[in-house]
């Protein structure tokens, strides 16, 4: 799992209007090393910022949607905000607890983390380029075309409602 680089709405060619009304959008990709699918977390600024919450929010989102798996390996950057922190650690214990599955969280060594992720947001930002995006939400359709084979990549545009409050978790007091 990783986060794509910062994207801005509206990303237009003339520049003027970009410097003066930007919106940020984030999109945070989850990849399946087995099935070779990438799931993308999608919203901006205007519903959620880039908190701990965000993050844990999505990866127990996409855990709860494979519960057939029967143990889960998450392999991630150590970026502190984003996969080190102890709200995503709560999160995933607790969901480890609840569905009585192992899950492990792995991080890349600093300097190698090259992954499978990344190669899905160059292919992201190849389509993206000469591309003009008004609403965020026009993101969402260039992600899902931005493959085809095996499969188009899953998006799912989510609003403030999806994320939860994971502070509250506190099975363990540090990682």
């Amino acid at each position: 799992m990783d986060l794509q680089g910062l994207l801005l709405c509206p990303k237009l060619q003339a520049f003027t209007l970009y410097y003066k009304t930007k919106l940020s959008v984030h999109n945070l990709t989850i990849f399946d090393m087995i099935s070779h699918s990438a799931t993308n977390y999608l919203w901006h600024e205007g519903e959620a910022g880039l908190s701990a919450n965000e993050f844990a929010s999505c990866v127990v989102h996409y855990l709860e949607a494979h519960l057939l798996c029967n143990e889960y390996i998450l392999w991630s950057d150590g970026c502190g905000y984003q996969n080190r922190n102890l709200q995503l650690s709560n999160a995933l214990l607790r969901f480890a607890m609840e569905k009585k599955k192992p899950v492990t969280q792995k991080y890349l060594e600093r300097g190698h983390t090259q992954m499978e992720c990344d190669s899905v947001h160059s292919v992201i930002e190849r389509k993206l380029r000469h591309r003009e995006i008004c609403i965020p939400a026009e993101y969402a359709a260039v992600i899902r075309g931005a493959r085809v084979n095996p499969r188009p990549y899953k998006v799912r545009y989510v609003n403030h409602t999806f994320f939860k409050d994971f502070q509250q978790v506190k099975l363990c007091k540090s990682i």
